[in-house]
């Protein structure tokens, strides 16, 4: 309506004195639900509405006619414990996971529960909101093109030195929540740190390549050199992307007999490379690719 006095008369118009006022008919309750499990309780808490709904009847083929809404808006519930504390619940889906939280404070239907740990309280959400934060790369970490051209292997080592530490960090970590894991919980943890360690391996096994044979560490070292002048935009390899270079090295330089003889060669499974373009990623994955 454009106006007060528009929408007085559109009320004059359209009003029947004919209906007469109806009374809302509530009727809504908590049905609290309590079970002991040895020495917890169980406790289940609904709010119920079963208002009744009133009909006009002014349109037999409109069943949706109705005097009165019993929709609840904006309803919820809000439980504080005082002397006693929530025992949080396990999710069956991640206990064989070791990488996020398993536990919930309550279970819901048709919304979302809130854990206030300061106020000792749960309340349901019915607009939960979650942060995906977005995952970008460590430039700290970034291994510069000039470094590897005037000192490549000290540089390497330095970052084979940082894996190190970072894999007893994650023993460490492996250690410390294994009693809380079940037995494929553990094995996927194991998993992940046996590949990180190959990653390793084959990381010092390039290292070692660029060490012993000076054809490779000349050819190395040109490739950063090029990277170096051409580049307009960048100066460093991200680490994922150097460490791969270097890795792959000696199967690369296995299959030339003239720099490597077969006694030297390792037995190890074949490594497949995937090139796939997805617009703006496609330097990072292709500059990983053509570096060697």
């Amino acid at each position: 309506m454009l106006s007060a006095e528009n929408y007085n008369n559109f009320l004059k118009t359209y009003s029947n004195n004919k209906v007469q006022q109806q009374n809302q008919n509530w009727k809504v309750y908590f049905d609290i639900q309590v079970k002991r499990i040895g020495t917890n309780y169980l406790v289940s808490c609904f709010l119920v509405n079963n208002s009744i709904v009133l009909y006009s009847g002014a349109h037999k083929s409109r069943r949706d006619d109705k005097y009165t809404i019993e929709t609840l808006f904006n309803s919820g519930i809000r439980v504080e414990l005082n002397n006693a504390s929530y025992s949080p619940i396990e999710l069956d889906f991640f206990e064989d996971d070791y990488k996020y939280d398993k536990t919930q404070y309550a279970l819901s239907n048709n919304c979302a529960v809130d854990y206030i740990k300061a106020e000792n309280a749960i309340q349901t959400n019915h607009l939960p909101l979650y942060e995906q934060y977005r995952l970008i790369t460590n430039d700290s970490l970034a291994v510069k093109f000039l470094d590897l051209v005037e000192d490549p292997i000290a540089t390497l080592e330095g970052i084979l030195v940082k894996m190190g530490k970072e894999l007893e960090g994650w023993k460490q970590y492996k250690d410390h929540i294994s009693p809380s894991l079940t037995e494929k919980g553990k094995e996927k943890i194991a998993k992940e740190i046996q590949g990180f360690e190959d990653e390793i391996s084959n990381f010092s096994s390039g290292i070692y390549v660029l060490k012993n044979y000076p054809i490779v560490r000349k050819s190395f070292i040109q490739m950063n050199k090029a990277f170096s002048e051409t580049s307009k935009k960048y100066s460093t390899w991200r680490l994922f992307q150097i460490v791969f270079i270097v890795s792959i090295i000696p199967d690369i330089v296995a299959c030339d007999r003239d720099i490597m003889p077969d006694d030297e060669k390792g037995k190890k499974p074949i490594c497949l490379i995937w090139l796939y373009y997805t617009f703006q990623r496609e330097v990072v994955k292709t500059e990983a690719f053509w570096g060697y």
